[in-house]
């Protein structure tokens, strides 16, 4: 019995750790020592080399050009009606017949569904498979802006936040979120439907500071002094659950500013979350609901997978 049990306590530990390789690149990485002596900053160094050496891509449509440049230029782009309406109200009936899971229960609520298209796991999401998941239009844009071919579809999320009367004011619960923060140190794109209209005066817009997404000297510092505070200060439970909180203080010394990104229905936002970005502030107990697409996993080892197997990963 012993023997079993050392061989699943193996197992789990080398599941674990394939888990991680196989995964994306994070935020940070290291320890205490590597990070003080620079680690993060190899980091840096070795994401964009592999950035600037990929082939640059070019569209021959000229509208997601357009689209595609400003998001070069800015670290995100706005578009408003983006779905023909018939299209969005079938994305919109398919999302309200979801059972979605309580992830968190108060200040905020958060539902949500995940799923990543061609998983027969999942039934009933179709309409979002074909018109979110495998976005032709939309994987153009992201490869143009990556200089990568979109070969793994994107993670798929519907979320649903919201905040009871009672809890309007109150200390967040989910800090990942609330904290101005950037998810990693290279370009990554996530896409943001918002399937009701949401204001900066009820119901909490993706924050986003434009021009945030350009690595520069003080983002080199910052992140340098945030990679050793991570790990010198947080303990293991922290770094799960919270997110190093960039200033307001940084993003005004560069000169930028944070912006609440409103819209109506059927607005799509598309934004490089290397760029600095947080959950707004709630003021009513207005949900927001959106649909999130995350290209992460292009950097990911399941993106060279698709592309050794041609596909088939």
């Amino acid at each position: 019995m012993q023997v079993q049990s050392y061989r699943t306590v193996g197992f789990k530990m080398l599941q674990s750790f394939v888990a991680k390789f196989y995964r994306a690149p994070p935020r940070f990485a290291g320890g205490v020592i590597l990070n003080i002596l620079g680690y993060q900053i190899l980091r840096i160094t070795y994401f964009n080399l592999c950035f600037w050496f990929r082939r640059k891509r070019s569209l021959e449509n000229a509208q997601t050009e357009i689209i595609a440049s400003q998001l070069l230029k800015d670290g995100i782009v706005v578009i408003p009606n983006y779905f023909p309406t018939d299209v969005f109200a079938e994305i919109k009936r398919e999302c309200d017949k979801q059972d979605l899971t309580v992830i968190n229960d108060q200040a905020p609520r958060v539902e949500e569904l995940r799923f990543t298209p061609g998983d027969s796991s999942f039934s009933g999401v179709s309409v979002l498979e074909k018109h979110i998941g495998r976005n032709k239009s939309i994987d153009n844009i992201v490869s143009r802006v990556v200089r990568k071919d979109v070969l793994v579809p994107p993670k798929v999320t519907v979320v649903r936040t919201s905040f009871r009367k009672e809890d309007l004011g109150k200390e967040t619960t989910d800090v990942k979120s609330d904290n101005l923060h950037f998810d990693v140190s290279y370009p990554t794109i996530k896409t943001f439907l918002y399937l009701d209209d949401v204001d900066e005066t009820e119901n909490g817009p993706f924050n986003f500071v434009k021009g945030s997404h350009k690595m520069t000297w003080a983002r080199l510092w910052m992140e340098y002094r945030l990679s050793v505070s991570f790990y010198w200060r947080w303990s293991d439970e922290q770094r799960k659950s919270s997110t190093p909180e960039v200033s307001f203080g940084f993003v005004e010394k560069m000169g930028l500013a944070v912006s609440p990104i409103s819209g109506k229905a059927n607005t799509l936002v598309i934004a490089n979350l290397m760029g600095l970005h947080r959950r707004g502030t709630f003021f009513t107990d207005k949900a927001r609901y959106v649909v999130i697409s995350s290209y992460r996993d292009l950097e990911s080892m399941r993106h060279l997978k698709f592309r050794l197997t041609g596909g088939k990963g």
